[in-house]
């Protein structure tokens, strides 16, 4: 996960959070202070009372931050500490204290590298890889797409590159716009194009698959050719609807061949990219309307994800017994 999405699910659930720390702290504050009075204390009682606040931070540590690993082992340490009543009070309220540290010390880095003021934009998670040659050719794809499709060409917004994400292969591109609504419009035209892109894959997939039926049928070469030919209009027409749809989403008409042009050579390269594990998502501070736009793409990038990790388990033919 990328750090600026974490430190805004941190920044986000910070106030309950700290609340039920503070909870469990100033419990143990109470009880010590009891204590210097030589006050006669059920510290069953207490202990009772103090698992049932830490349960609570545990369910809330599970719900908002559980799918982050750096928290995984908090929620561990949590159960731990609530079912073991050999602790003292002091060393079950260490648990919270440790959870609140955590989350107080991503919350510093990361402001303290001058990042929290944020901006709409992109986070595109580049494919993984050790090959300079590699990763170049991802990048190439990537700049290729965004300057020349025409559909992203605007004189009110524009994409520039701001960084990449502390220990990761994530871009953080921001866009320069006059207004918000103007980037707003762009990141709309992205996530349409991104979304007709996938749907093209799906067909690209399906005729490429009868394609190879077809060729090794019984059936005579010449009606192979013409069912084949067949097929392969009806994939152009599949691009055609999607070129027609995008028109009229993005307002924009294309003015000639040489625009359609580029359209699909944008098509056939971020088809590649999203196939290499490629995800692109708008920023965290991007407009709600804009965010729902990507959201949908998520579970196609996540079937794409699950798809590689398959072909990376799966045996060489040379491990075969």
């Amino acid at each position: 996960m990328r750090f600026g999405e974490i430190y805004r699910r941190c920044k986000d659930n910070y106030l309950e959070i700290n609340i039920i720390c503070n909870d469990v702290l100033g419990m143990l504050d109470n009880y010590e202070e009891k204590l210097k009075t030589a006050e006669i204390l059920d510290t069953y009682n207490m202990q009772q009372n103090l698992n049932k606040i830490l349960q609570s931070l545990k369910v809330c540590i599970d719900e908002r931050l559980g799918d982050i690993e750096y928290f995984n082992t908090s929620s561990n340490d949590l159960a731990r500490v609530i079912i073991n009543d050999n602790l003292t009070l002091k060393q079950k309220a260490d648990s919270a204290g440790r959870i609140k540290g955590k989350i107080d010390c991503i919350i510093q880095l990361y402001e303290s590298l001058g990042q929290e003021e944020q901006e709409i934009g992109l986070d595109i998670k580049v494919p993984e890889t050790d090959d300079i040659t590699e990763f170049k050719k991802y990048i190439d794809g990537l700049e290729f797409v965004f300057t020349k499709c025409p559909f992203f060409q605007s004189n009110d917004a524009s994409l520039k590159f701001k960084s990449v994400d502390i220990g990761s292969t994530w871009l953080i591109i921001g866009v320069a716009c006059a207004t918000i609504a103007a980037g707003s419009v762009l990141l709309n035209n992205i996530a349409a194009f991104i979304d007709k892109c996938i749907v093209i894959k799906s067909h690209k997939q399906t005729y490429l698959m009868q394609r190879q039926q077809i060729e090794k049928s019984n059936r005579d070469q010449k009606m192979k050719e013409e069912i084949i030919k067949y097929v392969e209009e009806t994939y152009k027409i599949s691009v055609e609807n999607a070129i027609e749809d995008l028109e009229e989403t993005t307002g924009y008409q294309l003015q000639d061949g040489d625009e359609r042009g580029r359209v699909e050579q944008s098509f056939e390269r971020l088809e590649k990219l999203l196939d290499k594990g490629m995800q692109i998502y708008t920023s965290i501070d991007s407009p709600p309307e804009t965010k729902a736009l990507f959201e949908p793409l998520e579970m196609h990038y996540l079937s794409i994800a699950e798809g590689l990790k398959r072909i990376e388990k799966k045996p060489d033919d040379g491990d075969k017994e």
